[in-house]
C-alpha cells in the first residue's frame, strides 16, 4: 500500500513560514513520516512556541537571537540619490540641471551587520526582531550608501489556523544628495486553508500606515499565497494607498508572483505595476505609473542571481525611466548567539 506523499515538497522553495508549517501539518495527518522529517517537522513546530511539538527531546530555547553578516553585490540606479541627467521641460521652459546634481549608477559592493531573533511567549505567539546597519561602496564612483533596518512584530496564532500580528518597521537610507526614512506600522489578519489535500493557501488582509519626513499615509493590503502539491508555489497582492494630492505616494500597486522548479533549477519570476495619486509639480500636473519584471535564479542554497527591467511612465517626462537591475542576493550568515 502506497504512503502519503508527505514529503520535503512543502520545503522545496523559499516560503512563507506559518505556510509551510500548516502544508507539512496537513501532508502529515495520517500518513507515514520518514524520522528525519518528523525530526524537521517537531522543530519548526516548536520554534514556534509549542513546547511539545511532536515529543521529540530536542528543546528550543524561549529566547534565541545571533548576529548576521550580510554580503552584497548589484546593480544601483541612482547611487547618489542625485536627479535625472535630461532636461526639465515644463511647457515652453526648458531646465537644465546642475550636473554636479545628476544621479550616478552602476555597480555597489557591501556588507550588513546586525542582530535578529526570537523570544517565544506562549504557544503560537513570539516576538521576531532584527536591527541592521548597511554599507555599500560603489565600484565606479567615490561613493557610498548608508542604511539602517529595525524591525519588531508581534506574531499570534489566535486558534483554528487564524493568526493576528502587529508589527513596526523602521528603514533609513542616505546618499550623498539625499536621505529617506520611512516608518511603517501594520496590523495584519490571516487564515490558512487548504483548497484540496495537496494544495495550501494563506489569505491575509494587512492595514497599515506609512511615515516618512513629507507625509503620512493610511494603506491596506490584500494577500494570498499557495502552494502546490509539487511544491511550487504563487503570490498575488493588492495595496491601495490613502490618496495623499499634495505628495508623491503609492496609489495602488499590484504584484503577482511564481516559484517553482524549472529544468532542476530553482526559480522566482515577480511582476509588480505601481501607480502614485496625482499631484502637482511647480504647476503641472504629475502620476507616475512603474513596471517591474524580477527573475530569480538559485545557484545555491544562499547564492540567487537576480535580473530584472523597470521602466517608469510620468506625466512629466523628466521622470521618466527604463532600464536593467540585478545583482546577488546573498543569504545572511548567521554568527552563532542564544
Amino acid at each position: 500500500m502506497a504512503m502519503p506523499a508527505v514529503n520535503a515538497s512543502c520545503l522545496a522553495v523559499d516560503g512563507n513560514e506559518r505556510l509551510t508549517n500548516y502544508c507539512l501539518s496537513a501532508r502529515s495527518a495520517d500518513a507515514a513520516i520518514p524520522l528525519d522529517l518528523a525530526k524537521v517537522i517537531d522543530a519548526r513546530i516548536k520554534y514556534e512556541g509549542y513546547d511539545d511539538g511532536l515529543g521529540f527531546e530536542q528543546v528550543v530555547a524561549p529566547r534565541r537571537f545571533s548576529p548576521l553578516f550580510m554580503p552584497f553585490f548589484e546593480y544601483e540606479r541612482n547611487i547618489n540619490g542625485g536627479n535625472p541627467a535630461e532636461p526639465l521641460e515644463l511647457g515652453n521652459v526648458t531646465l537644465i540641471g546642475d550636473p554636479d546634481l545628476e544621479r550616478k549608477d552602476g555597480l555597489v559592493y557591501g556588507a550588513g551587520v546586525g542582530l535578529a531573533g526570537r523570544w517565544l511567549v506562549g504557544e503560537g505567539r513570539y516576538l521576531d526582531y532584527s536591527a541592521i546597519a548597511t554599507r555599500r561602496e560603489a565600484v565606479d564612483h567615490n561613493l557610498n550608501i548608508d542604511g539602517r533596518f529595525l524591525s519588531i512584530c508581534s506574531k499570534n496564532h489566535i486558534g483554528s489556523w487564524r493568526y493576528i500580528d502587529a508589527c513596526a518597521r523602521r528603514y533609513g537610507e542616505e546618499k550623498r544628495l539625499s536621505d529617506a526614512e520611512v516608518d511603517r506600522v501594520t496590523v495584519s489578519l490571516s487564515q490558512m486553508l487548504s483548497s484540496n489535500g495537496r494544495t495550501h493557501h494563506i489569505v491575509s488582509l494587512e492595514p497599515g500606515r506609512i511615515i516618512t519626513d513629507d507625509y503620512r499615509q493610511n494603506q491596506i493590503r490584500a494577500s494570498l499565497e499557495t502552494v502546490y502539491g509539487n511544491g511550487s508555489m504563487t503570490n498575488i497582492s493588492f495595496l491601495y494607498g490613502e490618496d495623499k494630492d499634495a505628495h508623491v505616494a503609492t496609489r495602488h500597486q499590484a504584484r503577482v508572483g511564481y516559484q517553482g522548479w524549472v529544468a532542476g533549477l530553482l526559480v522566482g519570476l515577480t511582476a509588480t505595476r505601481s501607480e502614485t495619486n496625482e499631484t502637482t509639480f511647480l504647476g503641472y500636473e504629475r502620476a507616475d505609473r512603474t513596471d517591474q519584471i524580477m527573475v530569480k535564479f538559485s545557484l545555491s542554497e544562499r547564492v540567487d542571481l537576480e535580473l530584472g527591467y523597470t521602466k517608469s511612465d510620468s506625466t512629466i517626462n523628466f521622470f521618466d525611466y527604463a532600464g536593467f537591475t540585478g545583482g546577488l542576493s546573498i543569504s545572511p550568515f548567521f554568527l552563532g548567539g542564544d
